[in-house]
């Protein structure tokens, strides 16, 4: 039975705000189609201006790439190398904290850095 004055003046439920707003869209289509392109519109404009914020590298994977990123992002290093080199030493008392290890690593950086 459709909604007509008469048939909500003899008691019967009221009409939602959805029946209401499309009864009202559909009498007044081109105001409607014009206030949901600027509804649209506004919202694009706000959005882009409002910018983005992206999850961290490390944040976005996940598995083993996610631990690498993880792994270079607690480094602080932004660019990994393009290029690997191994530096090795035969001593047992020489680690990665050792000047004498830090020292090699120095010089096989700077080495690459001149070469380039």
């Amino acid at each position: 039975m459709a909604h007509t004055p008469a048939a909500l003046a003899t008691g019967s439920p009221r009409r939602g705000l959805a029946a209401t707003l499309g009864g009202w869209s559909a009498r007044h289509r081109m105001i409607a189609i014009g206030a949901w392109l600027l509804f649209v519109i506004g919202a694009t404009v706000l959005g882009g201006a409002a910018g983005r914020i992206g999850l961290p590298n490390y944040r976005q994977g996940a598995g083993d790439s996610a631990r690498a990123e993880q792994i270079l992002a607690s480094a602080h290093i932004g660019q990994p190398a393009t290029e690997l080199v191994l530096v090795r030493s035969t001593a047992a008392t020489v680690t990665t904290a050792s000047p004498a290890f830090r020292h090699a690593v120095g010089r096989a950086l700077a080495e690459r850095r001149w070469s380039a």
